[in-house]
């Protein structure tokens, strides 16, 4: 609360960002979402340009399965839920499966050198 110049008492003027343990001013929402908006509008035009999978798609899959920590859990789960892609998106589109796979495939390539 101090961080935004607000007292203890004026959480009226805050939001919750979702589950990430942060917060952000009321005022804010609309340029938070038009943010949201736009890097999804990117995330998509990237997506449709990478046309056998192996740019953008594969790097955006390996990025996310390491920051969800894959290696540990082998849980698809989180790393779909942050994409806002779903299992069947994957196997329906070929270029989304290769992405994935390749991603997995050099993550998992990459520990087995390090033990």
């Amino acid at each position: 609360m101090k961080r935004f110049g607000l007292s203890i008492e004026d959480t009226d003027k805050i939001y919750k960002f979702g589950d990430t343990g942060g917060f952000y001013l009321r005022t804010d929402a609309a340029r938070l979402r038009e943010m949201s908006d736009r890097h999804e509008a990117e995330r998509e035009v990237a997506i449709a340009a990478d046309k056998k999978g192996t740019g953008y798609i594969y790097h955006m899959f390996r990025d996310e399965l390491i920051n969800h920590e894959f290696t540990y859990t082998g849980d698809l789960t989180d790393t779909l839920d942050a994409l806002c892609i779903t299992v069947e998106e994957i196997n329906s589109n070929p270029r989304l499966r290769r992405g994935l796979d390749k991603a997995i495939t050099d993550i998992w390539r990459g520990e087995r050198r390090r033990k």
